[in-house]
């Protein structure tokens, strides 16, 4: 290196993945509230506010319907993301039909379309059982990522032998976060009791923003 020469990279490591030694059980179910509505993403907890300043004191928590992060580690990847929002919808919907909607976030994904909101009676009549949802067409980019020190991820399930869980994202809003408006999601892949293969899903907060501090 010393002479500007290259050097022979030698050997690679050998590849032990498959050797590795785990103590922990496999995830056995994993489970939502289907009765009250509930699916894989869907708010638990609604944000805790939907205004925040830029003045490194305030931070936003959502809490979302999960399942086991085992069943996907997300290495290279993510549980959550903050985005913000760069282009405002040209066209918005609503899915689920009175009087028994069965509208879920995922629904707005598998059309293309954003979410925007969950709503009992929406575009109109109400619903008797389940949730309509609201989708759009606006676009969002990422500013922070579960590998950022301004978020936090906490998976739990609500006792020790339910085979529900929830993850509560928290995002410290850093100082001088550009005013605007911003949204939390939650990703996560969950392992059917069925058929037990797993199956991938999304969910995402309601819009709120970021404004200067006064």
């Amino acid at each position: 290196l010393a002479k500007g020469e290259s050097v022979d990279p030698g050997p690679s490591p050998p590849d032990l993945t498959d050797k590795q030694i785990s103590l922990l059980p496999s995830v056995i179910l994993d489970g939502v509230a289907v009765e009250s509505g509930k699916w894989y993403g869907d708010i638990e907890t609604d944000l805790n506010g939907d205004s925040f300043k830029n003045d490194g004191s305030a931070e936003a928590t959502v809490t979302f319907n999960s399942a086991c992060p085992r069943n996907d580690r997300k290495t290279q990847g993510s549980f959550l993301t903050v985005e913000r929002k760069v282009a405002d919808a040209t066209s918005s919907e609503w899915m689920g039909t009175a009087p028994f909607c069965a509208a879920h976030v995922k629904d707005c994904a598998e059309a293309g379309l954003v979410y925007v909101q969950s709503s009992d009676s929406g575009d109109g009549h109400s619903c008797m059982t389940g949730m309509k949802v609201q989708c759009d067409n606006s676009q969002w980019v990422t500013v922070a990522t579960d590998g950022d020190v301004e978020t936090v991820f906490h998976w739990y399930r609500s006792s020790v032998a339910s085979d529900r869980s929830y993850a509560e994202v928290k995002w410290k809003v850093p100082a001088g976060t550009p005013a605007g408006t911003y949204r939390i999601s939650h990703s996560g892949t969950y392992l059917d009791g069925l058929d037990r293969k797993y199956y991938d899903f999304t969910g995402a907060s309601e819009a709120f923003t970021v404004v200067g501090a006064k």
